[in-house]
């Protein structure tokens, strides 16, 4: 792009712009090809990992904040909500940077929660709070979103606070993986009935449903269609026919690809968590200076990653009179957690804070 002759007399911002722009474009168009749970879903060692974590999350679902030794407050219901959804967005992008947008409003809720319940924002208690969400959430495809972004974003861009929060993610993945009695606050024996009694539920929630009799349901339907007209019964065919006719000629999906083309995707691991001080070009104090192997491989204080100040969230324009869809969830959580608030009052915060969901927060509490 630096040698085409459009942005020959761009200014930086312009540029950089513009190279975010390309990204967003070129990998919505790739998304199928590139994104593993689309183009390779089978025989792909992400969605084998997708698989392994999302079992195991389901047998840990009883861990609550004591087993993991998360302060209680009376926040932590209304923020930990807010949290959880911004990690559920991440599949609802396709940009690697509109992913990585969706792990750092995660984040940024939690060190919102940590901040005004007048806790230490340390990774001491940020990581197994993560790690709370992530088990709550239990997300589909997170592994496979990781990678994704790991593969396909800029890497100019995956530093400082980026960085910093991809790392944290991936420590809680890790975390949960290798979880055992001994990395949470529990008996062996109160953690064997538990686990035994997730397993127990999801053997009976696995088991094939008894057929509804055919007849049960054909019944009203021969009745309803014996009452009504000629003309009701050809509006009712006539969009099975269409539809037949749809399938039958529609190309099959573009969903299993060839070795050659599942190929063409670079397998590379899983970076490790970076246990070293964050890099000098990171945008926040580097006060994370290492990560102990204890319990939830983090220890010393951190600050809070400032916001960078720019409106980096995804979606459509904020200033506008309607809300899409992911816009009104969130205006629906900021209400449960503020319910002293008419909507309208949070719909203006929102609005005249770009969307960032930790000042929006920071705004209300204050207000509050």
């Amino acid at each position: 792009m630096a040698l085409c002759s459009v942005w020959a007399s761009a200014l930086p911002p312009e540029f950089d712009n513009a190279k975010e722009g390309m990204e967003k474009l070129v990998m919505n168009r790739l998304y199928n090809t590139t994104f593993p749970p689309v183009s390779a879903p089978a025989n792909n060692d992400d969605l084998h990992k997708d698989i392994v974590l999302k079992q195991k999350i389901d047998i840990l679902s009883w861990i609550s904040e004591d087993h993991l030794e998360i302060p209680k407050t009376d926040l932590n219901d209304r923020f930990l909500s807010l949290a959880k959804q911004e990690l559920l967005k991440i599949n609802s992008y396709r940009a690697p940077r509109d992913k990585i947008i969706c792990i750092l409003n995660c984040c940024k809720v939690i060190f919102g929660l940590l901040r005004h319940a007048g806790k230490d924002e340390s990774a001491d208690i940020f990581i197994p709070t993560l790690i709370f969400v992530v088990l709550r959430a239990n997300p589909e495809n997170l592994v496979s979103n990781l990678q994704y972004i790991y593969r396909f974003r800029n890497l100019e861009k995956l530093k400082g606070e980026a960085e910093y929060y991809l790392s944290s993610l991936m420590g809680a993945i890790s975390f949960i993986e290798n979880l055992d009695r001994s990395s949470l606050s529990i008996s062996q024996e109160d953690f064997d009935r538990n686990v035994e009694t997730s397993l127990s539920l999801l053997h009976l929630q696995q088991q094939p449903r008894p057929p509804t009799p055919a007849k049960s349901l054909l019944i009203p339907t021969k009745e309803f269609l014996s009452k009504s007209s000629n003309a009701l019964k050809e509006n009712i065919s006539r969009p099975l026919g269409q539809l037949t006719r749809l399938l039958s000629d529609e190309n099959l999906p573009n969903l299993i690809r060839q070795s050659s083309s599942k190929d063409s995707i670079s397998e590379k691991p899983l970076p490790s968590i970076n246990t070293s001080t964050p890099p000098t070009t990171s945008p926040f104090p580097p006060r994370l200076d290492s990560l102990s192997t204890h319990k939830y491989s983090a220890s010393s204080e951190i600050n809070r990653p400032p916001s960078s100040g720019k409106n980096i969230y995804p979606g459509a324009p904020l200033h506008q009179s309607r809300l899409t869809f992911d816009q009104k969830n969130t205006m629906h959580e900021l209400s449960f957690m503020f319910p002293e608030f008419n909507r309208e009052v949070i719909e203006a915060v929102y609005h005249n804070e770009a969307g960032k969901i930790d000042n929006v927060v920071d705004v209300l509490l204050n207000m509050s």
